[in-house]
This record gives C-alpha cells, structure tokens and sequence, in this order.
C-alpha cells in the first residue's frame, strides 16, 4: 500500500512573524537540513495537515494465528467458497464491498491498540460460525482500520483456527481494480 506524498518534518511559526528576516529564515534552514533530504522551507497547505491527520495509527504487518492475505489471495480463497466477513460499519458496506462480502460490522470503542479492552467494543464472534476449524476471512477498511485486526484477533482467542486475515481490505481490493459491489 501507498500513500500520497506529506510533509515530513514541520515547523509552525506564529502569524505575523516575519520569515523573510535572514536570522529567522536561517535557523530555520539549518534545522530543516539536519532534518531532511531536501532541506528546503516549504509553506505546507492547510490539506497537507489534513491529509495527515485522517491516516491514523495502523495496524501491525502480521497477526499471530492468522494468515495475512492480499486481493488477489483474498479473490482465490472466495472462489473455493472460503467466506468473507467484512467488519466496516453498515454505511461503509452499502457503499461498496467485496462481492460475497457478509456485512458484520465491529462496533468499535477501544483504542487503536493491540492491547485494546475489547470489553469496550461489540462483536458477535459466534456469528463467523460454530466451526472453528473452517477458514475464513476476516477484513475492513485497510492498513489503518482496527476493526479487522480486532475481529481476527477475538476469533483467535474464541479458537478459530484457519483465519485470514485482508489487512489491505477493501481499500487494497478497491485499489486492485477488482470488481465492487453495492447495496441499495
């Protein structure tokens, strides 16, 4: 997965003080060369900030009992009729999920940790089925959505034992190119 480029280092400087003054604007060139490849002053959008601050924290690269997988190995389990549990919120699922997708939404309370008090959040693990032995896939919104991470990882602890867990979700399945489906 990528993202869009986004200022790396960043210096706020009140409104009103003059950046044009040589003593200011060198200093502050020195700390931005120690700091970066460029070591150039840029004046950062307000959507640069933005940007930033919608990524959030994500989700660790692996999960233990589970398989990591991506579309491509998502699209190759569903076609062996593995089934495919999408924990986005409704609204997120009618505006497109993964066709086949079923809808069981993580309700989300916890902080995005791997620690998290799942006491906090709500989530049916009985609803992925009574056989802890079938495999399954368990994805949401990408990288930095916590709600498959913490379904995968209660469905560990319920004894579910072959878990495939979309860390890209829907956004890598999106971003494939594959087909989307909706729901009216």
């Amino acid at each position: 997965m990528a993202y869009k480029p986004a200022p790396g280092m960043c210096i706020a400087v009140k409104d009103g003080i003059d950046l044009t003054a040589s003593t200011l604007r060198n200093s502050l060139l020195a700390v931005a060369k120690t700091s970066s490849e460029t070591g150039a002053l840029v004046n950062a959008k307000v959507e640069d900030f933005s940007y930033i601050s919608k990524l959030g924290y994500h989700t660790p690269l692996s999960l233990a009992g589970t398989t990591v997988v991506d579309s491509a190995e998502v699209e190759k389990l569903m076609q062996r009729g593995v089934r495919y549990f999408d924990t986005r919120v409704g609204t997120e699922y009618t505006e497109g999920h993964i066709p086949g997708a079923i809808s069981l939404p993580y309700g989300e309370k916890s902080l995005k940790e791997t620690d998290f008090d799942s006491k906090q959040d709500q989530f049916d693990v009985s609803k992925l089925g009574a056989d802890k032995n079938a495999e399954l896939i368990i994805g949401c919104g990408g990288g930095e959505c916590w709600k498959s991470y913490k379904s995968s990882l209660l469905a560990v602890r319920a004894g579910y034992k072959k878990i495939y867990w979309a860390r890209g979700g829907f956004v890598d399945w999106k971003a494939s190119g594959r087909k989307v489906a909706l729901s009216n």
